[in-house]
């Protein structure tokens, strides 16, 4: 057996292991007693955007290394959306509460689906602009400065 077929099958494996804890682990701690809290919630917001930061940061180095559109696309989104993500960790802060121009509970839906809202339509138009370069057969560059 090739060297190839071997790291295909230990990959598929692996993504096939991955699928399985994914779908098991919600339902073993379904009953669980575990109660989050605003803190929490804050510290995991903020790591959502540094975890969105890095990637968009990434994409770019490599967009920048070979210009393939897609991936300006990606580090646009992905930054974007951790610029999105932070606005939502400080609009939920307990600690910047007081600063804010209304209660939390009317903040937090349209701060929390923004980014989300954001990186679908970004990865939507990259989906477009792949869809058109592949239709016309033509390498059709974006400008940077438009994304």
């Amino acid at each position: 057996m090739r060297l190839v077929d071997q790291i295909l099958r230990a990959r598929a494996a692996i993504f096939w292991l991955v699928g399985v804890v994914l779908i098991a682990g919600p339902l073993l701690g379904h009953d669980s007693g575990w109660v989050g809290s605003a803190q929490l919630h804050t510290v995991m917001e903020a790591i959502a955007a540094l975890l969105a930061w890095i990637v968009g940061a990434m994409a770019l180095v490599r967009y920048y290394s070979r210009k393939d559109s897609i991936f300006l696309f990606v580090g646009v989104g992905f930054l974007g959306t951790g610029f999105l993500d932070g606005h939502h960790a400080i609009v939920t802060s307990a600690f910047f509460r007081p600063f804010m121009p209304s209660d939390i509970p009317s903040l937090v839906p349209w701060s929390w689906v923004a980014s989300r809202q954001f990186l679908s339509i970004i990865m939507f138009l990259s989906w477009l602009g792949w869809l058109i370069e592949e239709r016309r057969e033509i390498n059709f560059q974006f400008s940077e400065r438009a994304i």
